[in-house]
């Protein structure tokens, strides 16, 4: 029977029937439950339970709302509708009587201006053969339609479960473009069940509902959802499982972006594109026919994986672009540029260090255009870093003179004064500049100078380069750079010398390294000679090697006195002794204890410490405890009588 079953499956008359007749009885439900949403609050209540699942009680009270205004209005027009019924028939016997009284009004009209009484029925008699062709087109009309009624309602219902994909998957032809599922909150929770997380399939299986902070909808060339995650499941488990996440929406990974949004910690906000749109072409540019552009509100210069335009800043900011030959530097370049341009108010310069016509177009619009990598053509270069330095610092001035308050150049100041206008000036293949032997050194401490200055005087500065390295562009520079913009690149030396790197600063959290290890206590108390590093101890070298080291000055290890177990907890004699003659100093009259070791006393046992160990001469109290085990003894085991708790 199996394989019967499985056979007449594979058949493409029985897979033709099932898809077609699923795409009708789909889309016969489809808009059943559109008219009935249409014409009920079916679609309100459905909008409630979503926002309650979502918590957003606000929303929830926006369609209690909406719902309750669709009823008083759907009820006044109910009433409305039996009003008329009552008014209906009154109305027609008024306006036949009335029209019937014009008509033979009419028709006596024309008896009495022809003299024949028959005409006095002529009126009546040309609406009524005007009544008769009306039905007559219209029963020509709509018989047809009558009869094309049923095949209309077919297609109309088999186009919307065509379009909807209310077809099973088994029935689709092997080359159907209807594999291009819309990521519903039903596909993605598909999804989400097969991505072998246990945390998530424990959740799922214990009866988890998914709450929707926010519905698909859609976003720019793509589609936009955010999920609260159940406990245990972290945002971060599923960018681990990003590649089967995106295979079961069928769709790339570069096309499936799972995050966490900063302000909502534990939602999953995921977009996921559109099937193919990342691979097509890029839309053309919004400037390209018509328009302007403000220096002072940037540009746009890209479009990202939305679809989004990505406006690029040009005032109080600098760029350097970087990347191997053909990845498409001078495209970005070339549209900030353009976007400058269009600013009425902008003068842009372009110092090629190599020969090329990427810039030629825009030579007419260009206040300045040097190309090529000859000495002339880099101290040209050069001498335009030496005249924006001194420019800085002038406009830096006629800031202060026509800013007033305004720390920084805005539009209305540039109006005032030409000097002020806005410029850009762009360096391509700069690393030619800043390794040249004669001008390398100068040129970078020019560029550093004029970029730590120019970002209030409406100065930007563009370095293009194709080897991002240290060697090629100063690192001061780089780090002076508002926007860096990387394309692809050789190896990791250039991105680095590009983007730049995080090194640790120290140890990391959590992280302990004892050579370098500080008694900060002691120090925050107020002494430092109290600082130490753990060295070793003597009695390492006692038959101790396991003991642990500890900061000289502060604790000792314990040891045997006089059959007793000796564990340190007083300062030395040295630190007492100077304590005490402060002490005495500030009281004169005062009894004071003599200095020098003193008697301990344990249990009604006085025990004074030997004076052969000058480190050992301290005052202790000796305590008496049962020695650890497998601990090295170097002296004899001490009687059971002092063991504690006998005497």
């Amino acid at each position: 029977m199996r394989r019967v079953f499985v056979d007449t499956r594979q058949s493409p008359t029985y897979r033709f029937t099932v898809r077609h007749g699923a795409y009708v009885l789909g889309g016969t439900r489809i808009l059943a439950r559109r008219a009935w949403e249409a014409r009920t609050t079916a679609m309100h209540h459905r909008m409630m339970r979503i926002a309650e699942a979502a918590g957003n009680e606000e929303m929830v009270t926006k369609w209690e709302q909406r719902a309750y205004a669709y009823r008083f209005a759907r009820h006044k027009r109910r009433m409305d509708l039996l009003q008329l019924a009552l008014n209906l028939p009154k109305a027609v016997f008024t306006t036949t009587v009335a029209g019937t009284g014009v008509l033979l009004m009419l028709g006596i009209l024309i008896a009495w201006h022809n003299h024949n009484v028959s005409d006095v029925l002529a009126p009546m008699n040309a609406v009524i053969e005007f009544v008769a062709w009306v039905a007559f087109l219209a029963s020509v009309i709509w018989e047809p339609f009558l009869y094309a009624l049923p095949g209309l309602a077919l297609a109309g219902a088999w186009a919307v479960g065509r379009n909807q994909h209310t077809a099973p998957t088994w029935a689709l032809p092997a080359d159907s473009g209807d594999l291009d599922v819309l990521p519903d909150e039903n596909a993605i929770m598909r999804a989400l069940e097969n991505l072998s997380i246990a945390p998530l399939n424990k959740a799922i299986k214990e009866g988890w509902k998914p709450r929707w902070v926010q519905p698909t909808v859609r976003l720019g060339n793509g589609y936009h959802t955010q999920l609260q995650l159940p406990m245990g499941v972290t945002v971060e488990m599923i960018n681990v499982k990003k590649n089967i996440l995106a295979h079961n929406l069928l769709r790339k990974p570069v096309e499936t972006w799972p995050t966490e949004p900063p302000k909502m910690p534990g939602v999953l906000d995921l977009w996921v594109a559109d099937q193919g749109s990342l691979n097509g072409p890029v839309p053309p540019w919004p400037l390209l026919t018509e328009g302007t552009t403000d220096y002072f509100k940037g540009v746009p210069v890209a479009v990202s994986q939305r679809g989004e335009q990505i406006i690029g800043k040009l005032m109080a900011a600098n760029w350097i672009v970087g990347g191997i030959m053909g990845s498409g530097k001078t495209s970005i370049v070339v549209a900030l540029l353009l976007g400058a341009i269009l600013d009425p108010l902008v003068e842009a310069e372009v110092y090629v260090m190599a020969t090329n016509v990427d810039y030629d177009p825009l030579k007419p619009r260009l206040k300045t255009l040097v190309k090529g990598d000859d000495p002339e053509q880099l101290k040209a270069a050069l001498d335009r870093l030496r005249s924006l330095t001194n420019e800085v610092t002038e406009r830096g001035k006629l800031l202060e003179e026509l800013g007033g308050d305004s720390p920084k150049l805005t539009r209305e100041l540039a109006l005032k004064d030409p000097r002020m206008r806005p410029r850009v000036v762009v360096f391509d293949e700069c690393h030619e500049l800043f390794m040249h032997k004669e001008y390398g050194k100068e040129a970078a401490e020019l560029a550093i100078r004029v970029m730590k200055k120019a970002r209030k005087v409406g100065i930007t500065l563009i370095w293009v380069t194709v080897s991002p390295t240290a060697d090629s562009i100063p690192r001061d520079v780089t780090r002076n750079t508002s926007h860096r913009v990387a394309f692809a690149v050789g190896d990791q030396v250039a991105n680095d010398g590009l983007l730049g790197s995080r090194h640790r600063a120290g140890p990391r959290p959590g992280h302990r390294h004892r050579r370098d290890l500080r008694l900060h206590q002691q120090a925050i108390r107020g002494h430092p000679r109290l600082l130490r590093r753990p060295r070793p101890r003597e009695g390492h070298r006692r038959g101790h090697p396991g003991r642990r080291a500890r900061p000289e000055g502060l604790q000792e290890r314990g040891r045997h006195v006089g059959g007793a177990h000796v564990r340190p907890v007083r300062p030395a004699h040295r630190h007492r002794d100077r304590a005490r003659a402060r002490d005495q100093d500030a009281h004169p009259g005062r009894p004071t204890r003599p200095a020098g070791p003193q008697p301990s006393r344990v249990r009604g046992v006085d025990v004074q410490e030997p004076a052969q160990h000058p480190r050992r001469r301290r005052t202790r109290r000796i305590q008496d405890r049962r020695p650890p085990t497998r601990r090295p003894r170097p002296h004899p085991r001490r009687p059971r009588s002092t063991r504690r708790g006998r005497h």
